[in-house]
């Protein structure tokens, strides 16, 4: 079930069977006797947290069970985790790996989006939701807000550089149709991390876009040479020349 509206509906109206009291596990029921008989912002934190790790438990088995019940029950402890907690991120993050998954419903994107922003305005460090706020942004076609947040992820974290992000930034350069901006800021990120042949890779790949197909060719060329390549990398820059072959000769 991909439908957000339809989830949200299934939720709601099934949700008095997930907060029953014949519904709380045992670990869970014991603490909630705790905080009925004394409440305490440390009991408080400690059943969040509880909540949170039973969302992520549903989770998990709402991805292989693809069951309604599952997906309720992870939505409404994250959703109690975060009302429990609201400085913490974790909590927030998860339900908007939640939304996430229903990628052809833009209400669902947006709620995931500003879940992922209020996330990071309380732990600005959490690179993990960064890249997955760039990448809800990139799926709702905001492609240079999904650069901005790339950017922001390197300038904070330069460990973050990797093949996995950099190929999703060229991308968004492409997708926006600013190629000579992409150019640039790759160039400036060879010249922070000139070893990274992941950024040869990204700027090579918006060279060829915008139609400097030679130079493209010569830094695939030298990463087919470069000993301490990341993994896998050398093998793609053979695959991308050899794809500019066929696709130059038709």
């Amino acid at each position: 079930m991909k439908n957000f509206c339809l989830m949200m509906t299934i939720f709601l109206t099934g949700a008095y069977f997930v907060m029953a009291d014949s519904f709380h596990l045992p670990e869970e029921a014991a603490l909630l006797e705790k905080v009925d008989k004394q409440p305490s912002d440390l009991l408080y934190a400690e059943l969040a947290r509880l909540r949170a790790v039973y969302a992520a438990e549903y989770y998990r088995k709402w991805l292989s069970s693809e069951k309604t019940a599952d997906l309720q029950k992870t939505i409404y402890y994250a959703a109690s985790a975060s009302e429990l907690s609201p400085g913490w991120d974790r909590p927030k993050v998860l339900l908007a790996i939640v939304y996430a998954e229903f990628t052809n419903d833009l209400e669902a994107l947006e709620l995931a989006t500003d879940l992922l922003i209020d996330a990071l305005e309380i732990n600005p460090a959490n690179g993990a939701a960064q890249v997955l706020l760039a990448q809800v942004l990139m799926k709702q076609g905001r492609f240079w807000s999904a650069i901005e947040q790339y950017k922001s992820l390197f300038q904070k974290n330069s460990a973050m550089i990797t093949p996995m992000n950099t190929a999703p930034l060229a991308l968004c350069y492409i997708l926006d149709g600013r190629l000579q901006a992409g150019i640039i800021y790759f160039k400036e990120l060879q010249d922070l991390r000139p070893e990274s042949s992941a950024v040869a890779t990204g700027k090579a790949v918006l060279l060829r876009h915008a139609g400097e197909g030679e130079r493209a060719r010569d830094v695939l060329g030298r990463l087919l040479v470069l000993d301490g390549a990341e993994s896998g990398i050398r093998e793609y820059a053979a695959e991308l020349l050899a794809r500019w072959d066929k696709e130059d000769n038709l």
